[in-house]
């Protein structure tokens, strides 16, 4: 969707790659039921996004 809009040099940094009990813990808090999920091991992290509009 980015480069769509003329975004350039996307560059997505993860900052923190969360395990089970924390992604259950923030999804939770966000009323997302767990059990509909397979597995968000490793699948669910924290990040930056930096890109240019040029």
């Amino acid at each position: 969707m980015l480069a769509e809009a003329g975004i350039t040099d996307i560059e997505i940094v993860p900052t923190r790659v969360y395990d089970l009990t924390e992604a259950e813990d923030v999804l939770a808090h966000h009323g997302i039921d767990i059990s509909q999920l397979d597995s968000v091991e490793g699948q669910f992290m924290s990040a930056f996004v930096r890109a240019s509009k040029g």
